[in-house]
C-alpha cells in the first residue's frame, strides 16, 4: 500500500515500493493543475512495505513502515529540502508482524497510529523532538479479527478511528480518543454498519464523521464528547 502526506502548501510525500521490497519517499510539487515528482528518496531500511505517513511541519512527516528483514514496525523523521528527504534515526515500535498502518498530526509535535498485530488493533501516542520520535505505551483498541482500520483528526487532541470487525457479520465501527499530554484515552465504539462493512473508510468534517463502504452506502455520524451517534444508512 501507499499513502500520501501535503508538506506545506505546494509540496506532497509520497511513500511506496517501486519494487517489491523497497520503501521510497518521492516528492511532487504542485503548480497549478501539474504535479510533478523528484526522484525517490529511499529510507534507510529499504527492505520495507505496509506504510504509514503524517504531516509534522511545512517541512517535516513521519514515515511507520514494516521492515522485513526483522519484523517489526519502525518510524522515521522526514526533513524535506526540494526533492531530497534526510532521514532521522528510525525508532522501533516493537510490534511483530504488522498490517494496515494509519497515523495522523494531533498538536504541534504529536501524532497517534492505529495499527494491526495479529488479531490487536492498537494505538500510540508519538512526539517528535527534531529528527527524532518517542512513542508511549501502546493502548488496546480492539482485540478480535478486524480489518481496515484508519485514523483521521476531528480536532486538536482529538480522533476518530474506523475499524471492520471480522468475528461475526463484519460490522463497521467508529471510536472517538482523547488525548491529554501522551495519554489516549479512548470513548465506545459505535456501529456504523452492522454487516459487510468491507473496505470501510471515513472522513471528519465539522464535528461529524462520514464512513463509507464497499456496498456503495454511507453513514453520518455526530460526535459528541468522545461517543459518537449515527443516523440511518443510505446510498
Amino acid at each position: 500500500p501507499m499513502d500520501i502526506v501535503l508538506i506545506g502548501d505546494n509540496k506532497v510525500a509520497l511513500i511506496a515500493h517501486p519494487t517489491d521490497t523497497q520503501g521510497t519517499v518521492y516528492i511532487g510539487t504542485i503548480s497549478g493543475l501539474t504535479l510533478s515528482f523528484g526522484a525517490g528518496n529511499v529510507l534507510a531500511q529499504a527492505y520495507s512495505g505496509l506504510f504509514g505517513m503524517a504531516t509534522i511541519d511545512t517541512d517535516k512527516f513521519v514515515a511507520s513502515y514494516y521492515f522485513y528483514t526483522d519484523g517489526l514496525v519502525y518510524s522515521v523523521v522526514g526533513t524535506v529540502t526540494g526533492d531530497t528527504v534526510s532521514w532521522g534515526t528510525p525508532q522501533s515500535y516493537g510490534t511483530t508482524n504488522p498490517y494496515y498502518i494509519s497515523m495522523v498530526k494531533v498538536d504541534t509535535n504529536k501524532l497517534v497510529t492505529v495499527y494491526s498485530s495479529g488479531n490487536l488493533l492498537s494505538a500510540r501516542v508519538g512526539t517528535v523532538n527534531g529528527t527524532s520520535i518517542t512513542w508511549e505505551a501502546a493502548i488496546g483498541v480492539y482485540s478480535e479479527s478486524h480489518k481496515q482500520q484508519k485514523i483521521s483528526l476531528v480536532e486538536t487532541n482529538k480522533v476518530a478511528i474506523s475499524y471492520r470487525r471480522k468475528v461475526t457479520s463484519d460490522e463497521g465501527y467508529v471510536v472517538i480518543g482523547d488525548i491529554s499530554g501522551t495519554t489516549l484515552t479512548l470513548g465506545t465504539s459505535a456501529v456504523c454498519e452492522p454487516s459487510n462493512a468491507d473496505q470501510l473508510t471515513h472522513a471528519v468534517l465539522n464535528g461529524k464523521v462520514l464512513t463509507g463502504w464497499e456496498a456503495g452506502y454511507v453513514n453520518e455520524g455526530t460526535i459528541s464528547g468522545n461517543s459518537v451517534t449515527f443516523g440511518t444508512k443510505f446510498n
